[in-house]
């Protein structure tokens, strides 16, 4: 047991000495303080149109974002050209202002695929030229 208290005191030690190595290095900061809400102005906002109950239908663009779902974290092997096209489609939509990374592009294609007719999705994989695979433990 003592033993264990001589790690856990090291160790704390060792913290105590990086955080005062730390406070010498950097500069010091201002504390944060929040914004004060901007003032209001003379005309009231317009409120977005209300939102169809049923939800199956398409969404109109003014309506609140859908809550947020549980993340999965998925790996998946693409070519380089495929990169490429996600590059080139998020800066397209990042240009007009709206935030979106590569997995959000990733889960669009996903949904705009389930519209599809299968036998065209099909079609389409089966022009997909197969992907090269790495043998194991090579860094590619």
């Amino acid at each position: 047991m003592s033993n264990n208290r001589r790690i856990q005191d090291a160790l704390r030690a060792s913290l105590d000495k990086e955080d005062v190595s730390l406070s010498r290095r950097l500069p010091e900061t201002a504390p944060r303080t929040r914004r004060r809400p901007k003032a209001a102005t003379a005309e009231p906002v317009p409120l977005p149109a209300p939102v169809p109950q049923d939800r199956r239908g398409a969404r109109p663009h003014d309506a609140p974002t859908p809550k947020a779902v549980k993340r999965v974290q998925k790996t998946f092997s693409l070519t380089r050209d495929d990169v490429e096209i996600l590059r080139a489609l998020r800066d397209a939509v990042r240009a007009n202002g709206t935030r979106c990374s590569r997995s959000a592009l990733v889960r669009v294609a996903l949904r705009l695929l389930d519209t599809e007719d299968v036998g065209r999705v099909r079609e389409m994989v089966g022009h997909l030229p197969p992907l090269v695979r790495r043998r194991k433990g090579s860094r590619g």
